[in-house]
């Protein structure tokens, strides 16, 4: 029996939280996490935090009692899994860490807007939120849509003892930020933006900034 390592609070009423937890649970409670929903812990005041804390993001209690919130409660549980510690060290790296936390944080905020309750989808699950009433609903990213934003930056740090300091931080920046760039273009494409060859090497290569929507083929409404 795998030793108690601590409790994981997730929003039970997301369904994109729902589903990382079905699909990935499993890697983390075999290894001593108990996942619970952060509703229960708030309906019964086991905790003096506000509810509107517990809200804000997924929540960590470990086992010594130590708390950890969004990206470093990733990191903790990323760490607890021998063939995931290197992810969850590379998530620590000064640079991929501020970005990681800002990236969950913005993902956090919005995880309503892609929800998927039971009995419901697309507009009736979102509108049940009360975020986008009416709204269909969005369409989930391929898997191979994160490889870039997962190896650009791994071969980074395998070619960083050959390279300066100072040119490892360029390369590692760079890596990241093609990574993202490519992440953007593919939610693009899935929300079904028409774009031809030219303006999609033109974003991808020349562009800089990160909303895919805001090119030129692109249309001027946004859902």
């Amino acid at each position: 029996m795998a030793t108690y390592l601590g409790r994981v609070f997730f929003d039970a009423h997301c369904g994109l939280c729902r589903g990382l937890r079905h699909r990935f649970g499993s890697v983390f409670t075999t290894r001593g996490w108990r996942f619970e929903p952060l509703q229960d812990v708030i309906r019964t005041g086991e905790f003096a935090i506000p509810a509107d804390e517990f809200h804000r993001e997924m929540k960590l209690l470990a086992a010594d009692g130590r708390w950890s919130g969004g990206a470093d409660a990733w990191i903790v549980l990323l760490k607890s899994v021998w063939w995931l510690r290197p992810v969850g060290v590379l998530l620590q790296l000064p640079v991929i860490h501020g970005l990681t936390a800002r990236a969950y944080a913005h993902l956090a905020s919005r995880r309503h807007c892609v929800i998927n309750l039971p009995g419901q989808s697309g507009a009736k699950a979102v509108a049940r939120e009360g975020r986008i009433k009416g709204a269909p609903g969005r369409p989930r990213l391929p898997l191979t849509a994160f490889i870039p934003l997962a190896v650009l930056p791994a071969l980074a740090l395998v070619a960083k003892p050959a390279l300066e300091p100072w040119v490892f931080m360029w390369v590692l920046a760079f890596a990241i930020f093609s990574g993202c760039k490519w992440l953007t273009w593919q939610d693009a494409r899935t929300r079904g933006v028409p774009y031809s060859a030219g303006v999609s090497a033109l974003y991808l290569a020349c562009w800089t900034g990160m909303n895919a929507v805001t090119l030129p083929e692109a249309p001027t409404t946004r859902r």
